[in-house]
């Protein structure tokens, strides 16, 4: 019968195509056991810090970042569900979680979350102001979590917010060539000069224009 079981939940586990959560740590939840499947998800026993279960599904822990049976979230901050606590939460899912798409970009790379931040109030006391500063101006929608050193960790003091296009600029992926006596993305070099992306990609293959290898930081480094 348990072997039946542990057969169902496989198949549960297959047909989501979401990886085995049990043993694993959100906030203040352990997830104890696979139980069975809700709406389409797997379905968990999760245990909080202060004793008490809760059956949670794959898509409440993952994707919007409940951390605790209620005892806590609603008693000490009263943030739960709103964009600012999603942010926080998936941070440290990209960072913590083995088992989230983006943790090879970020875990894997060895790019974590300070202690400071592993708690939300903590977060929410260096970050929050600012946070409602950016979104005054630049909207909601537009404002992100942005590092200032692309390699470094998520902490104060490399954290800011930032809209699309600047986090867009800020990535390991871009390409950087020198504009006098600068280092730009070749999105900004394209804005500055006014010429056409596709001429600027041209210009640097045919070595016309001076490409640095690595990334911004390893040229420049931010303070």
């Amino acid at each position: 019968m348990q072997k039946q079981n542990l057969n169902n939940y496989d198949k549960i586990l297959r047909s989501y195509k979401v990886k085995n959560l049990v043993g694993m740590s959100f906030g203040h939840l352990t997830v104890e056991k696979l139980i069975g499947s809700k709406n389409k998800r797997a379905l968990y026993l999760c245990k909080c810090d202060c004793g008490n279960y809760k059956n949670l599904t794959s898509a409440q822990l993952l994707d919007y970042g409940v951390s605790s049976c209620g005892c806590y979230t609603y008693r000490f901050h009263g943030m739960f569900g709103t964009r600012f606590y999603k942010i926080w939460a998936k941070m440290k899912e990209r960072c913590l979680n083995k088992n989230c798409a983006a943790y090879l970009s970020y875990g894997g790379r060895g790019i974590t979350v300070c202690d400071r931040w592993h708690k939300f109030e903590n977060f929410r006391d260096d970050m929050y102001e600012s946070y409602l500063s950016h979104v005054n101006e630049f909207g909601e929608k537009n404002t992100s979590i942005d590092r200032i050193d692309n390699n470094g960790n998520y902490c104060k003091e490399n954290c800011r917010w930032a809209t699309r296009k600047e986090q867009n600029n800020n990535t390991r992926k871009n390409v950087y060539v020198k504009y006098k006596d600068r280092v730009v993305t070749m999105a900004e070099y394209s804005r500055i000069t006014g010429n056409k992306y596709y001429v600027v990609q041209s210009m640097v293959r045919s070595g016309k224009l001076d490409s640095v290898k690595g990334d911004l930081n390893d040229e420049c480094k931010k303070a």
